[in-house]
């Protein structure tokens, strides 16, 4: 009997290699070129459709699972250092486990805590992100998608904290009759995120469309406080971005 590889053997072979050697390249393209873009595509994606789903329990457990991801993709940006991936994953970690636990839709000191966490762990991958984006050599697709991402980020971090506020103090903001199901199901025991999204997309554009209102002194220090933080980011780093555009046209031109 001959020793030698059937052919067909030998042809799978050489597949299995060729398809872990694509899918390598294909993780090492987005980890390089594409991984501000690629979570951009997912917080797009999530705001976009989330509301579209149905007010049940698959549209708790689809913002359950759309926050979780944003969570995980935050967490894999935002390591550059070993020290960033530490802080990450000790902020992200609890947040994403205690999302999935019963006592989260139960127990409002957990929400609470969760929310707050939620918060601090967006804002903690902003600066990251940011960080990245101010310190790059040249601009590029992803350094711009990076701080689409930023901004986006920051929004979603009011969110929660907004919330949070909603739930210690459910006189913190009003909100126009009938425009708003505040709440994600009839137990009344979870806020609806994308409705303190939507305000806090509002304040940090200063659009403000006026249907919802912050009531007392901390809601209105907060939305001013977002509201500034949002003047201050556009300004900041498209200055930034320009200017590095500039140097780089410059050290081409002379090249």
């Amino acid at each position: 009997m001959s020793a030698e590889q059937h052919p067909i053997e030998s042809v799978i072979g050489l597949q299995i290699p060729e398809s872990r050697t694509r899918a390598r390249r294909f993780l090492t393209t987005i980890e390089t070129r594409n991984r501000y873009t690629t979570l951009l595509i997912v917080i797009v994606a999530m705001m976009l459709v989330l509301p579209l789903i149905a007010r049940d329990e698959l549209a708790l457990f689809s913002m359950k699972v759309a926050v979780s991801i944003i969570l995980v993709f935050g967490i894999y940006v935002g390591r550059r250092l070993r020290r960033d991936l530490i802080v990450g994953a000790a902020l992200g970690i609890p947040v994403l486990v205690g999302r999935w636990l019963p006592q989260y839709s139960t127990d409002i000191r957990m929400f609470l805590a969760i929310d707050i966490l939620t918060a601090a762990f967006l804002l903690y991958i902003t600066i990251i992100i940011l960080t990245q984006v101010l310190s790059a050599r040249r601009v590029t697709l992803d350094t711009i998608a990076g701080a689409m991402c930023s901004y986006c980020l920051i929004g979603l971090a009011w969110a929660f904290v907004y919330r949070a506020m909603f739930v210690i103090n459910p006189h913190a903001f009003v909100f126009a009759t009938g425009s708003f199901h505040i709440f994600e199901n009839n137990s009344h025991s979870e806020p609806q995120l994308m409705n303190f999204a939507y305000y806090s997309f509002a304040t940090l554009t200063t659009t403000g469309f006026g249907d919802v209102t912050p009531a007392v002194g901390v809601s209105r220090a907060i939305s001013v406080l977002e509201a500034v933080a949002g003047q201050f980011f556009l300004a900041i780093l498209i200055a930034r971005l320009v200017s590095l555009e500039i140097i780089h046209s410059m050290n081409r031109g002379r090249e």
